[in-house]
């Protein structure tokens, strides 16, 4: 097998992996919902991890508001050309400061 070919069937092992771990917690969360509950006389600890009464999901409020743009001065100035066009310069760009 050439080095392309194990880097490829690895890759294909581990998708399959994950979409299998994938499907059977689907599948217990469809059988079993969230609500504790024991397996061979033994908890889920599956359960216990996704219990209903912590909301993790953040409500996103009604209107998002954007901060306004810096004016458009700061980064390009308006030019007048020798024969009468305005055309706009761009500030050069800066590096980081020096520590």
């Amino acid at each position: 097998m050439t080095k392309l070919r194990g880097h490829k069937f690895l890759g294909f092992l581990l998708v399959t992996l994950f979409l299998l771990a994938q499907l059977s917690g689907s599948a217990h969360a469809v059988e079993y919902g969230n609500a504790p509950h024991k397996h061979g006389g033994k908890v889920c600890v599956l359960s216990l991890v996704a219990e209903d009464d912590v909301d993790d999901v953040t409500i996103l409020p009604k209107s998002l508001s954007l901060p306004k743009p810096p004016p458009r001065d700061v980064f390009a100035r308006p030019v007048t050309t020798k024969f009468g066009f305005i055309r706009t310069v761009l500030a050069r760009a800066r590096g980081p400061p020096n520590l």
